[in-house]
């Protein structure tokens, strides 16, 4: 794992050297053990490198690299799993290796097969720029799924300069950087806690979509960019006969989960756990230590405040399972000193409140292991989020309804606002099977309420992942979501589940998941790698029935069944609660004075993005209030730190 960066300026520049160690100097949290450069003056290029090692800690190792012809050079974040079975694809048609990493078996790939083929056959996660000498094209491409990042700069109105890093900040430190905020992105981010692919927080940065790469042609001094698009073949299924027996379907994600996890866990260097004492994380902790020979290392935190403290479940599987378990307390002040350092930690707006647990177990984790495997991404890939089973029951229940009921239900709700949850947990309960609406806090209770009101499916959803109110001063762009920057069309052959899973894979686990653990992570010199992300186990998932997701009302109904195989699943059954951490009290309390000063007056009005008055009011009325939500306080918390770090 790494950090990348480089950049083409076909004007004379005879700072190549000085420049790119300034990129580099900045992505060097990302890749500790190593960095380096290649510079191409002729052709104006400069590429860059900071390595973690993990595969062939020797310097061979080192970045950027060269293939065997010495036509291609890559620089390359990320890890392919399957790197040993292409090695042998790669050594009997005659090539030959010289270290053993998997950076060469990938860069070796480009000499033997074409380029989008070479990206199919690859089972990992990546984002890297390759330099073809032959033909003088410069790629950027990143995994299917978006777990490694990769960002450029493209000014349209400077057609000779053209930029890319893995991190904004290394994307900033280069001269000819022109800052600007794009409004639009911002805009978004204060409604969505983060900035939708491929937007940037900076007006001409971009960010390569997942499963996606870029293409640049640099004949004759002149840069051509052509338009991004995806390398991902349109033919991936998986073979339905499986689906039609529900053992062997159990079956072959058990064997698809044990094989990858097996591919996963495979480093020259010490790999662990994150084990929340999930459904996700103790199934994925569970197979892994059933393929050890030792004891695996797990990684829970603990916190003080029982409310959000999950680490009991989490010492059940580790004691069920027979792991090597560290669990770290995280007391408040700990937790409170992480939060100044999260713009340097991001260095893009970025407001899921989870950052901060996931920031502090990744430091502690550091100092055991330097690879962490997590149960990131079943939640999207099996139906794993409420909204996946209540919000088709409400919008069913709802349509039955006629216009002017719904609008007295939801007149007489948002009148009682401080009483809602008991209502709504007493409506629900009456209308909705199995509710355990009363687990869930003010805040989300009051999102129902919205939705109750909208009229489609799709504006259901909408309001489900929003946060419509708004306090800035992007009026022109409030009415833009996350439906339309995807370009997404919802497909009449999938269920309403479905649909709303499709779109959190595409936006929400790309941008906000994977952004906040890769960020957290790599601050620390920590890799994190995700076996639900496999190109075997997402083809399964993406072909399997709704049936096998969501069932008697119980999500990742498919994942428990193999959980229950091993372990006693009901000592750790219990509502989701997200990692999350009693930040509307801190806001109260401990971050009180802190939020005053980032949200004073002459501080807001210093940059002139946010309406002084609107979030004002906001702040005054969580303060008073047990019920008022703190999303969006702690989004605009987060811009506005933002801009105070990188303005």
């Amino acid at each position: 794992m790494c950090g990348i960066c480089g950049y083409i300026n076909t004007k004379t520049d005879n700072n190549f050297a000085k420049i790119i160690e300034k990129m580099i100097f900045c992505l060097n949290r990302r890749g500790p053990d190593d960095n380096g450069n290649w510079i191409d003056p002729q052709n104006n290029l400069a590429l860059g490198h900071t390595r973690l090692s993990i595969f062939d800690l020797s310097s061979k190792g080192r970045q950027p690299m060269s293939s065997a012809s010495e036509r291609f050079i890559i620089t390359f974040n990320g890890e392919i799993y399957n790197f040993l079975e292409l090695k042998k694809i790669l050594i009997n048609k005659g090539c030959k290796f010289y270290t053993e990493t998997d950076t060469e078996v990938l860069l070796n790939l480009f000499e033997y097969f074409k380029f989008e083929k070479s990206l199919s056959m690859i089972e990992g996660m990546f984002a890297f720029a390759l330099w073809d000498k032959k033909f003088k094209k410069l790629y950027l491409a990143r995994d299917r799924f978006g777990e490694k990042p990769l960002y450029y700069y493209k000014n349209k109105n400077d057609q000779s300069l053209f930029i890319f890093a893995s991190e904004l900040k290394s994307l900033i430190s280069h001269p000819n950087f022109v800052k600007k905020i794009n409004k639009m992105a911002a805009s978004l981010m204060l409604r969505y806690s983060y900035v939708p692919s491929p937007l940037s927080i900076y007006e001409n940065v971009f960010k390569i979509q997942p499963g996606h790469f870029l293409e640049i042609d640099v004949n004759d001094k002149k840069l051509k960019f052509n338009t991004p698009r995806s390398w991902i073949e349109k033919s991936e299924n998986f073979d339905s006969e499986v689906y039609n027996d529900e053992k062997k379907t159990i079956q072959t994600l058990e064997d698809l989960l044990v094989q990858n996890i097996g591919l996963q866990k495979q480093a020259d260097v010490n790999v662990g756990v994150f084990l929340s004492g999930g459904i996700d994380s103790t199934l994925i902790a569970t197979l892994m230590q059933k393929l050890s020979n030792n004891k695996i290392e797990t990684f829970n935190i603990s916190l003080n405040e029982k409310s959000h403290d999950e680490s009991e479940y989490a010492n059940f599987v580790a004691k069920s399972i027979g792991s090597n378990h560290n669990k770290i307390l995280i007391n408040k002040k700990k937790a409170l000193e992480i939060i100044p350092e999260l713009p340097q930690i991001y260095c893009e707006p970025f407001a899921d409140s989870s950052q901060i647990p996931t920031t502090l177990i990744s430091s502690e984790t550091k100092n055991k292991v330097t690879v962490a495997l997590t149960g990131d991404a079943a939640d999207e890939l099996f139906g794993g989020y409420n909204r996946y089973k209540y919000a088709p029951q409400i919008f069913n229940f709802r349509n039955k309804l006629p216009n002017f009921l719904v609008k007295f239900i939801n007149n007489y709700f948002f009148s009682n606002k401080d009483n809602s949850s008991m209502y709504i947990n007493n409506f629900l309960k009456i209308f909705i099977r199995n509710s355990k609406i009363n687990k869930i806090d003010q805040e989300k209770i009051l999102k129902i309420l919205k939705i109750f009101s909208k009229n489609t499916k799709l504006e259901m959803f909408l309001e489900l992942i929003s946060i419509k109110d708004n306090f800035s001063n992007f009026q022109k762009y409030k009415d833009l979501d996350i439906v339309q920057l995807l370009n997404f069309e919802w497909d009449e052959n999938f269920s309403y589940s479905q649909n709303m899973m499709n779109v959190d894979i595409q936006s929400y686990l790309p941008d906000d998941i994977l952004v906040k653990v890769d960020r957290a992570a790599m601050y620390y010199g920590l890799e994190t790698r995700v076996p639900y992300l496999s190109k075997s186990i997402s083809t399964f998932a993406k072909n399997l029935p709704l049936k096998y997701k969501i069932k008697n009302n119980q999500t990742k109904w498919i994942l428990r069944k193999i959980l229950e195989k091993n372990i006693d699943i009901k000592k750790i059954d219990h509502p989701k609660t997200g990692f999350s951490i009693p930040l509307n009290n801190w806001l109260k309390e401990d971050l009180k004075s802190w939020s005053e000063k980032v949200l004073s007056k002459s501080n807001i009005e210093k940059y002139g993005y946010l309406n002084y008055e609107k979030v004002n009011h906001l702040r005054l009325e969580h303060l008073k209030s047990n019920n008022y939500s703190y999303t969006n306080l702690w989004n605009i918390i987060m811009f506005q730190t933002w801009l105070e770090n990188y303005l």
